[in-house]
């Protein structure tokens, strides 16, 4: 049986707001009404907003159930004007309404947009009690203005401040990939990361794992879903926690480029546990490792001179 899906979309017709309740293959009576009271809501908000004018309309909320359980959902808000505090008001007011259907459903996630110094616009999802970038850092100064060295040659290997470079030296894998820093630009007291924002700890990444199932399926939660830029194969569970990790490679502190494929790494702030791994973690500090054949996550320490990607969680 296909998932079951259920859409709300709004555009304007002479001059009225209309919402659009889109089923496909629905049969969860319950959801659907709590949906009707969710689009009720947005019907008010929406009189003085500005929206297309075709039925077909600006997607408001998508929400996706398998066939297993529990339910995982997603609900997304496209960036129409509605914060994730707005949408959680309106979503509780439906589960206050028809609770014993709608509290099923665990996972609700609004998507608002944040600027970073630069004026690259990031997508954000609330996964859990956390809100995250879905897409990779990809800023060039920090918070004060001040640029970050952009590194492209053998000096990768002995520069002791904070620094940046693009996978490969290409520029172009900025879009998808982002950009990758060294740990001391990631920790530095200027702050790489937008305002209201910070690169995340080990316990912001474990609590963001343990919510998606743990250390064995978490990859596949995470990870976009295809072969577009992972390599095949590439073993998901779905993408339903909307976080849309790509592989985004690895620059050693050689200076050497790998991995752009089949696996990508995310810095965290926590300093390498020498109590856990003693060999490896003096001048390291703690990242998460996906590859594109597995759902594992994996954790571990690496040397604070390689460029690695950062993703970042709303304070």
């Amino acid at each position: 049986m296909p998932k079951e899906i259920f859409r709300i979309k709004a555009w304007k017709e002479n001059s009225e707001t209309k919402i659009y309740l889109e089923e496909n293959n629905f049969s969860r009576v319950g959801i659907s009404l709590a949906f009707e009271a969710i689009a009720t809501k947005l019907d008010e908000d929406f009189l003085n907003r500005d929206l297309p004018s075709k039925r077909e309309g600006n997607l408001l909320m998508e929400a996706i159930f398998p066939d297993s359980e529990p339910w995982e959902t997603v609900a997304r808000v496209t960036a129409i004007g509605f914060s994730n505090k707005e949408i959680s008001e309106v979503l509780k007011i439906a589960n206050n309404h028809y609770y014993e259907s709608f509290n099923s459903v665990e996972n609700f996630s609004a998507i608002d947009e944040l600027t970073d110094i630069d004026g690259n616009i990031y997508k954000t999802i609330q996964i859990g009690t956390q809100v995250w970038m879905t897409d990779n850092l990809r800023v060039t100064k920090y918070r004060n203005g001040e640029t970050i060295p952009n590194i492209t040659d053998s000096d990768w290997e002995v520069i002791k401040k904070g620094a940046y470079c693009h996978f490969e030296n290409n520029k172009l894998n900025e879009k998808t990939q982002g950009c990758l820093y060294n740990w001391l630009a990631v920790i530095d007291s200027r702050k790489i990361a937008p305002k209201g924002w910070r690169v995340p700890t080990n316990d912001d990444w474990t609590l963001l794992i343990n919510y998606l199932g743990g250390r064995e399926q978490g990859s596949g939660r995470l990870k976009e879903v295809g072969s577009t830029h992972w390599q095949t194969p590439n073993e998901v569970l779905s993408n339903n926690s909307g976080f849309c990790a790509l592989p985004n490679g690895i620059r050693f502190s050689s200076g050497e480029f790998s991995g752009g494929k089949t696996y990508g790494h995310w810095w965290s702030t926590s300093e390498g546990d020498v109590t856990l791994l003693p060999k490896h973690s003096i001048n390291s500090a703690w990242v998460v490792k996906l590859f594109s054949a597995n759902t594992v996550v994996y954790r571990m320490p690496m040397s604070i001179n390689c460029g690695i990607s950062v993703r970042c969680v709303k304070e």
